[in-house]
């Protein structure tokens, strides 16, 4: 798999941020006029936070090591 570059990463954090904001407005908005929605606000900020934690991992660099092949 290719490295990510600032960019793309910047790209891929703004999208999921923007995105769980728009998913937590609807929640929101859904609450407002007394519907029940199946996820909570903080549900969406957990997966959010989730998929940016691996968004990290996905695009540090392997180095490897004299000792013991790759690490992170």
């Amino acid at each position: 798999m290719a490295k990510l570059n600032q960019f793309q990463k910047g790209v891929l954090r703004d999208a999921l941020t923007m995105y769980g904001d728009a998913l937590k407005q609807e929640i929101a908005d859904a609450e407002a006029n007394g519907k029940r929605p199946f996820m909570t606000q903080g549900f969406v900020d957990m997966q959010i936070n989730e998929l940016l934690d691996a968004l990290k991992v996905v695009s540090e660099t392997k180095t490897k090591t004299p000792n013991n092949g790759y690490e992170r």
